[in-house]
């Protein structure tokens, strides 16, 4: 039987989240066949003893965290499904959310990454539709010190797309990886993800390549899906918004000209965004 829909789950130290996770799919099958790979990064809390456990899915277990993107690369090598769906491990799946994902890219072949509605679990949306970074732009990003001090400032309502109007399908330049569907052959094309993002940004980047490669970036509204923002990163906030700026320094680094000139100034705009974050997470203790 030909597979659709593999369902691809990087898993670390997410044992509670993973668990709800796979229930939720349990729950709410999509109709067409599917098969699930749930890989796991070396993971110490549970989740390695409880994998083992479960049936009718196929594990793979890394002696060693070798990173997000390389985790989807490997399941991407496995998959047998025409369309490729990464899921966060804190997400959980609503009924008829798959079939929703499934059906909007058989219609529209055209769409090379589409992502559902995320919504946090007192039903509030959550903003998961971006403009692409720009040097300026991200200095009012999510977690910036400007949107901490003025949450509904013009440049970040711009950036983060404040206004986009969530309850029909859009065209957007990129978003967030937490409910993820490509097509596996184009997936195979682009070489996946890039491996030069450890966590974070590997979503914005693949996006970017999808649309250099003639194809669009869609958000479907009636493919719902709950999200724990943060959930699988939340043990350790700073240092993952550390590696979420360093991220972000190199794929400024990838999508400008390379001289001695920019890798200078990119590297001071690191630093200046860490001391942004720093300041930020001071004024947010000083609110509490």
């Amino acid at each position: 039987m030909e597979v659709k829909l593999t369902i691809g789950i990087v898993n670390y130290n997410s044992l509670c989240y993973v668990k709800n996770l796979l229930n939720s799919i349990e729950k709410n099958p999509p109709s067409v066949p599917y098969e699930i790979i749930v890989l796991d990064n070396a993971s110490e809390d549970g989740s390695v003893e409880f994998l083992k456990k479960v049936n009718g899915i196929k594990k793979i277990l890394l002696r060693e965290n070798s990173g997000f993107s390389h985790g989807c690369n490997i399941i991407g090598k496995r998959a047998r499904g025409k369309y490729l769906l990464f899921l966060n491990p804190d997400v959980v799946v609503t009924p008829g959310a798959l079939d929703k994902l499934v059906e909007f890219m058989e219609k529209n072949p055209q769409c090379g990454v589409a992502g559902g509605r995320l919504l946090n679990f007192d039903g509030s949306l959550q903003l998961s539709c971006r403009m692409f970074p720009t040097y300026l732009n991200v200095m009012f990003g999510r977690e910036s010190l400007f949107r901490k001090l003025v949450p509904h400032n013009p440049f970040s309502r711009k950036y983060m797309l404040y206004d986009l109007d969530y309850s029909k399908n859009q065209v957007v330049d990129w978003l967030r990886g937490a409910v993820f569907i490509t097509p596996r052959w184009l997936f195979d094309e682009l070489g996946g993800f890039d491996e030069r993002f450890f966590l974070f940004l590997e979503d914005t980047d693949y996006c970017r390549r999808v649309w250099l490669k003639g194809f669009k970036v869609c958000y479907v509204a009636d493919a719902v899906f709950y999200h724990r923002l943060g959930g699988s990163t939340r043990k350790r906030p700073t240092k993952n918004r550390m590696i979420h700026n360093y991220s972000m320094y190199k794929y400024f680094l990838k999508w400008t000209h390379k001289n001695i000139l920019t890798e200078f100034l990119l590297g001071e705009a690191l630093l200046f965004r860490i001391m942004m974050l720093i300041l930020g997470r001071n004024a947010e203790s000083i609110r509490e």
